[in-house]
């Protein structure tokens, strides 16, 4: 220490908060003091800033693995239940929509799921939020009403004359 204070309660807790490279903000919610308090104890000790903090979507390339076909697996934090998340501000966030909105420059509505043959799968390009699948279902619905032989145009025509001999009579 380079002044003749008396240290501060949590010192040595906030100098072991700072050898982990947490900023002065974490250190603040986690420790219960105030941010200056663990800036004035920064550089007093002559400690660096702090690391940047990684956006979430930094977070999401450094904790997936890129597999053969385009899929990807998450190798970072994970819930009680096993679902992908990633802490950004001292939030859970899930890595679902943080993926989709990578893919599709907006945020998805309703929950995100994989879409892919891959549940694990947290590809950006592989998940599809509620308004997806349900644009997915309504075209499997039209492209079930669609007959399964599609007329010729012999069998049209076929058709056509039978429907004139009806007609005629």
């Amino acid at each position: 220490m380079t002044s003749h204070r008396r240290p501060h309660p949590k010192e040595p807790q906030i100098l072991h908060a700072l050898s982990d490279g947490r900023t002065n903000e974490e250190i603040a919610r986690q420790l219960h003091v105030g941010t200056a308090t663990a800036a004035r104890i920064r550089a007093e000790h002559a400690y660096p800033p702090a690391r940047p903090r990684l956006t979430p979507q930094e977070k999401f390339t450094r904790d997936t693995v890129l597999l053969p076909g385009g899929h990807m697996v998450w190798t970072g934090e994970r819930t009680q239940d096993c679902a992908p998340v990633i802490t950004y501000r001292g939030q859970k966030l899930s890595v679902r929509p943080i993926a989709y909105a990578m893919e599709n420059g907006r945020p998805p509505v309703g929950n995100v799921k994989s879409a892919c043959a891959y549940p694990w799968c947290v590809a950006p390009e592989c998940q599809a939020d509620a308004e997806d699948r349900q644009a997915l279902r309504t075209k499997k619905e039209k492209e079930a009403d669609v007959p399964d032989e599609v007329p010729t145009l012999d069998t049209a025509r076929q058709l056509d004359e039978a429907f004139l001999r009806l007609e005629a009579c």
